[in-house]
């Protein structure tokens, strides 16, 4: 299973990637075989309302090309 990261605001170091990374293979672990890549995206967000908020999205890329997305917002991801 290939783990991708990306952010468009350097949010990522690398202390976060070791995380996030760590995380992903632990949450998708019992079905490893079934997933060929994850993509995980995290960008700050500022709404008027809300202030800063971030935003973390989730992207797995099952056998046979099928996609499961997922995506949680909050001030502390």
């Amino acid at each position: 299973m290939k783990v991708e990261i990306q952010s468009d605001q350097n949010l990522v170091n690398d202390e976060l990637r070791e995380f996030v990374e760590r995380r992903v293979e632990a949450a998708f672990a019992i079905e490893k075989s079934r997933i060929e890549s994850v993509k995980v995206c995290l960008d700050r967000v500022i709404e008027p309302r809300n202030g800063n908020d971030k935003s973390c999205r989730v992207e797995a890329v099952l056998s046979g090309k099928q996609k499961v997305f997922t995506q949680a917002m909050d001030s502390d991801l």
